[in-house]
């Protein structure tokens, strides 16, 4: 996935920079090296820019640049997942999305399975029952494969 993807407070793997020598060279400047770690620390209140944690250091980048570094991470969020079993690592967002997701049995530790996606959400199955997850709040619960 894409770090501008990479859940806020989750770690990933540096893999792979899609850019132009140059921008790569400037990656590589700020510390963007392939197999690096790096953490997702905020994002801004429009969710451009993103502030990530590398080398010890906080660099803030814009979607389209972070969008040209593939990161591996065992996390994801539910919009991103494809179908199969997943667990639920973490759920963001304020008392009325939680009380939200815990009426449709969706909770931290919880498993679910994704049976099929749509280009506004998601379907899972959460203890035998179908349920359509629009994809903004798919995209506040991380998941974990299992």
């Amino acid at each position: 996935m894409s770090l501008s993807r990479l859940p806020v407070g989750f770690e990933g793997t540096i893999v792979e920079i899609n850019a132009p020598h140059e921008l790569r060279e400037r990656l590589f400047g700020m510390g963007f090296i392939k197999g690096q770690r790096v953490k997702a620390i905020r994002r801004a209140p429009l969710r451009d820019p993103v502030v990530y944690s590398i080398k010890g250091s906080e660099i803030s980048l814009r979607e389209e640049l972070s969008s040209r570094i593939v990161v591996e991470s065992r996390f994801l969020s539910l919009d991103l997942a494809a179908p199969g079993e997943y667990i639920v690592v973490s759920l963001i967002g304020g008392r009325r999305f939680l009380e939200k997701m815990s009426f449709i049995g969706i909770s931290k530790g919880n498993k679910i399975s994704v049976t099929s996606s749509f280009s506004r959400g998601k379907y899972v199955k959460v203890n035998s029952t179908d349920v359509f997850i629009p994809f903004r709040q798919a995209m506040r619960i991380i998941v974990e494969e299992l």
